[in-house]
């Protein structure tokens, strides 16, 4: 017999597990038919019951003679006063006024009445039904020459003699379809699998529903901003070390770990200088909030820096685009101490060969190394669903953590387009699906990512006459952003990240820096979703990043 669920919880009772393996050995394989389909469902929840609010069948079983409901007792029974307690393997008591008879009869009633009758009445006429009582564990409640008890006849009630094996158990299910089809009073029928199949699909059908995309986001945001065991250790050593280097691939974590390092050493009344080549990350940075000691800037506007001190610590993100003498040249001007005996934390990306967006110069990550006091690797990538760290990984060959986010969703979705109008189109009823009510996305959880401001103002145009709000990413709206989805370059959207990004296309084709380099900067800013739309010309391309 198949049991479903064919595995039991770890909250069932010994008595339902030795009934399930009882269960599952008998074969009510009979001459009058080909095969035997014969099933048992395993704590049917019952949400509709004549008395109770809720209910449970321990076990529904379904085979060609009928259909049968079986209430399991073991452990120690007793009867007192009207009273029955019930005394689990933990010596825990419980105490009912109602009967394990009483409650299978209730229970079955109320599965007829409620699930059975209402979709099955006509093809049930003649078919026997009914329920039984197991005492897995004990002999008969009450002496052999004494009468049964009224709610537990012999004829529905099986004890320990019953349960010591299959043989002797599948004969006290036959007692009991034996007894029931007495009480059909009609002629034999069998129940059809087919019957059998559309009953159990009634009782416990199966589904896969996914929770909408909103949710989905929803859920990954709350891991996404929280540290991870490995965040938190190299966050406790961060403090311990004057000069410290930190290293990791995209989505590992290392702006939010910079971030928290600063708001650390400015509660210790230290003055902080928190640098990055990105100005849009930098605007970003700055709308957030308990800034106090803490100078946010990026790395072309330090010249209009005005401040007669030094900063007590130094905090370079996205350090592998500052790594040039020349740049360390200028960070050394307004760090106390200077970069050789200063204190200074570098956040960067190992993956040299694909993540800078300015040329390394190899002296000057010599240099770094030998003044630096400590390094640490950030292994775990806790920004991007598996589903896209194995997309990264396939198109860029670059390392990039395993992925840390757990839950459901994350997809990436490679859309191969004939025209311009087409690219546009399939754009829009992607939009279009997210934003429903059903996938609930809000529009600040969206972002089109274009390899150039043409396309970019081209697209802004197409979905305001589509009635989309859009806004084009800037240092003021990063510090203010409206309710719309964002629209930037590639280039511009560097460190920052978006639960569904969309990347439109290549960078017309022949491009101006190595295709896997690209990839990897536009493909890594997306946390749950990645949607390509590109040509035919474009996919060959592609291709031949993972042949």
């Amino acid at each position: 017999m198949k049991l479903v669920p064919n595995i039991y919880g770890r909250k069932t009772s010994n008595a339902e597990i030795h009934v399930f393996e009882l269960l599952k050995s008998i074969n009510f394989l009979d001459s009058s038919i080909i095969n035997d389909f014969s099933i048992a469902l395993h704590s049917l929840n019952l949400g509709m019951h004549i008395r109770k609010r809720w209910a449970e069948g321990d076990f529904i079983v379904l085979s060609e003679k009928g259909i049968l409901l079986l209430e399991i007792k073991g452990g120690r029974v007793a009867y007192k006063n009207g009273i029955w307690e019930f005394t689990n393997k933990e010596n825990k008591v419980t105490k009912k006024i109602e009967g394990p008879g009483a409650q299978a009869n209730s229970a079955f009633h109320s599965l007829n009445k409620n699930y059975l009758i209402e979709s099955f009445k006509d093809e049930l006429k003649g078919i026997p039904m009914g329920f039984g009582v197991v005492f897995e564990s004990i002999d008969r409640v009450v002496g052999d020459n004494v009468s049964d008890l009224p709610e537990l006849p012999d004829i529905i009630t099986a004890y320990k003699k019953d349960c010591l094996n299959t043989k002797s158990f599948k004969s006290f299910i036959n007692r009991l379809y034996s007894h029931y089809q007495k009480k059909v009073n009609a002629e034999k029928k069998l129940l059809s699998e087919d019957l059998m199949r559309r009953i159990i699909a009634r009782l416990r059908p199966e589904f896969d529903k996914v929770p909408g995309i909103g949710y989905q986001i929803n859920d990954l945001e709350t891991q996404l901003y929280s540290f991870s065991e490995e965040q938190y250790a190299i966050y406790d050593s961060i403090i311990d070390n004057e000069r410290i280097m930190i290293e990791g691939g995209a989505g590992s974590g290392k702006t939010f770990l910079a971030m928290a390092a600063a708001r650390r050493e400015a509660d210790l009344d230290k003055k902080i200088l928190f640098i990055t080549r990105s100005p849009f990350l930098a605007s970003h940075l700055n709308a957030s909030s308990n800034l106090s000691n803490i100078t946010i800037i990026d790395f072309n506007s330090l010249k209009e820096l005005n401040t007669p001190d030094l900063f007590d610590v130094l905090i370079v993100d996205e350090g592998q685009d500052l790594c040039q003498m020349s740049a360390l040249d200028i960070l050394d001007k307004y760090l106390k101490n200077g970069i050789d005996k200063g204190s200074w934390r570098w956040f960067g990306d190992p993956n040299h060969q694909v993540s800078p967006s300015f040329l390394i110069e190899q002296d000057a990550m010599d240099y770094l190394k030998s003044v630096r006091n400590s390094i640490h690797k950030l292994n775990e990538n806790i920004r991007n669903t598996p589903v896209i760290v194995k997309t990264l990984e396939l198109y860029t060959k670059a390392n990039i953590g395993k992925a840390k986010p757990k839950g459901i969703g994350g997809s990436y979705k490679f859309e191969i387009v004939d025209s311009l109008e087409d690219k546009y189109s399939l754009l829009f009823n992607y939009l279009k699906d997210w934003l429903s009510n059903e996938n609930s996305v809000k529009r600040t959880d969206i972002c089109v990512l274009a390899p150039n401001k043409n396309d970019l103002k081209d697209i802004e145009e197409y979905l305001n006459t589509k009635h989309i709000r859009t806004e084009t990413i800037s240092t003021k709206t990063m510090k203010a952003p409206r309710d719309s989805i964002k629209l930037s370059t590639v280039e511009e959207f560097k460190g920052l990240d978006c639960p569904i990004v969309c990347v439109w296309g290549l960078n017309n084709v022949e491009q101006k820096e190595p295709l896997n380099k690209y990839i990897y900067k536009a493909f890594s800013r997306a946390n749950h979703t990645l949607l390509f739309i590109g040509t035919k010309q474009e996919s060959d391309l592609m291709k031949q990043l993972y042949k």
